[in-house]
């Protein structure tokens, strides 16, 4: 018995060791995504985008989501190597995910996750929008987080092997809080053990090997019929960890601290991050992250604040890059809600009251653009402004009346490439723009070209209709005419006298054949 607790005590110890050799470089990873996105690697690096939206959301709104990372920044916090990375954002912008484009001179790479996407793929029939505060929901479409430790994917240079490891270590320190002995061997719970990490079975069994080939992982067969035991190998571990630790400690590098301090401080009190580790001075801390079973504790890597599109390139990947993340207003890629922290929920039944309608709330001197004005008169409406939505866009165009129908065109074209959940908000956008000179026709023109040359087809397919019913009526009149009646009965005794002329001919055929 005094053996047995001397182990359990020296495991105690060492657990504890562990979790100070791997100190805050931690990543909440969705088993979920993984489910999702087909690859552990590509749920790996959703799940830190999902951490950075959500902290945005909270501190920075007016970025709308977006951020930037460089390939050695994604190294760094998820373990991913290049190939990696590059076959991750594939998966994820096959799947509608994904949103990237460059920006600037240099150019950055920066990100955004697709949240209406991914939430109607997790939750197809419950979803109706994000809400960060809701915890509920969170844990509804992202289901429970597995605490990543990145450390450990340098040790065992493999995604699978670290996530695994994670696992076992957090479900050590699990046994620690329920007071169990930790000299023991633990049976695997296989199906558990898939759904908590993400993991398929040729992955399961291949991490396994791994684990065992690197001598972190004991297994063992015992009892009838026979189950799969393992043990963790904490000293090896701890050697790997302090040889891993000797190097320049990159958990010394700070975040960027944001303007707003105060926003700083709302999410170290969001109750989503219980218990937070998000420290004023912006440098997370996972604290003791085996009480954090679903807390969003990330690593503390350099992530600049600003969202700058003044010096923009035209490198487009996924997405067009736009100007408004300097405001903080829509540019009409998605609901703008999507991206701060007070949104609806999944399932929220919640009426918003019905806005104003236009002629309620009016300008002096815009009273006859409001009811359709000579110039409002001919335009023509894209089918993605709703039809009550056409007064207000003719109360926002009132201002630009000459380029009304080019920034139409233009809400088209876009409209046609991508969803705009706002069309009112980018018309908005769009002549702001064309007042400040920055408007650039960026798919209007071709889109009018294609419009134009849409209605010259449909011009010629209607001419041609009209071409054949007027033939076809010219020919039912002709044969409504008398001597019409009389050529058709003429054709049809000459089609009777050919048919018994062949039958006669076919009969003497047949008899000259039968025998005398």
């Amino acid at each position: 018995m005094t053996g047995s607790s001397s182990r359990s005590k020296r495991r105690l110890d060492q657990i504890h060791e562990i979790t100070l050799l791997l100190g805050q470089r931690c990543v909440a990873y969705h088993p979920r995504l993984v489910q999702l996105t087909g690859r552990v690697t590509a749920g790996l690096m959703l799940s830190q985008a999902i951490y950075w939206t959500k902290r945005l959301a909270m501190t920075e709104p007016a970025r709308l989501g977006w951020f930037w990372k460089t390939r050695e920044d994604w190294r760094n916090e998820c373990g991913l190597s290049r190939r990696e990375q590059d076959r991750s954002r594939v998966i994820l912008k096959e799947l509608g995910l994904w949103q990237e484009k460059r920006v600037g001179m240099p150019a950055k790479v920066w990100y955004r996750v697709d949240l209406d996407t991914l939430g109607r793929l997790l939750e197809p029939k419950l979803y109706t929008t994000w809400d960060w505060r809701n915890e509920r929901a969170i844990l509804q479409l992202l289901g429970r987080a597995l605490l990543f430790y990145r450390p450990l994917s340098d040790i065992t240079g493999a995604a699978t092997s670290a996530v695994l490891l994670s696992h076992l270590l957090g479900h050590e320190r699990g046994r620690i809080r329920t007071g169990e002995i930790l000299s023991g061997w633990q049976t695997y719970r296989f199906d558990a053990l898939r759904h908590q990490t993400g993991l398929s079975r040729h992955e399961l069994d291949g991490a396994r090997l791994h684990l065992r080939q690197s001598a972190l992982l004991d297994e063992r067969r015992s009892g009838m019929p026979p189950k799969v035991e393992w043990q963790l190998r904490l000293d090896h571990l701890i050697g790997l960890l302090s040889a891993g630790n000797s190097r320049p400690d990159a958990t010394n590098a700070e975040l960027r601290q944001p303007d707003n301090q105060a926003g700083t401080r709302m999410v170290d009190q969001f109750s989503g991050n219980a218990p937070s580790s998000l420290q004023e001075t912006c440098k997370l801390v996972c604290g003791n992250p085996a009480n954090m079973n679903a807390g969003n504790l990330q690593t503390d890597f350099p992530e600049t604040y600003q969202l700058d599109f003044r010096n923009r390139t035209n490198w487009i990947s996924g997405n067009e890059p736009t100007r408004w993340a300097e405001t903080g207003k829509s540019d009409g890629r998605k609901s703008e809600n999507l991206y701060i922290s007070m949104t609806t929920g999944i399932g929220n039944t919640t009426q918003t009251p019905p806005p104003p309608t236009p002629s309620t709330i009016s300008k002096p001197g815009e009273a006859s653009n409001a009811s359709g004005g000579s110039w409002s008169d001919n335009l023509v409406w894209p089918r993605t402004l709703r039809p009550e939505e056409r007064s207000w866009a003719i109360k926002v165009l009132a201002d630009v009346p000459e380029q009304a129908q080019l920034l139409l065109y233009e809400l088209a074209g876009q409209s046609r490439k991508r969803s705009i959940e706002s069309p009112l908000g980018y018309i908005n956008t769009l002549v702001k723009e064309v007042k400040t000179g920055r408007f650039v026709p960026t798919v209007a023109l071709r889109e009018q070209a294609r419009q134009q040359r849409e209605a010259e087809d449909s011009q010629l397919a209607s001419n041609q209709r009209d071409a054949w019913l007027k033939e076809q009526a010219r020919q039912l009149r002709t044969a409504d005419a008398p001597g019409a009646i009389t050529r058709t009965e003429e054709e049809a005794r000459k089609r009777q006298a050919g048919l018994a002329t062949l039958r006669a001919f076919m009969a003497q055929r047949m008899g000259q054949r039968r025998p005398t």
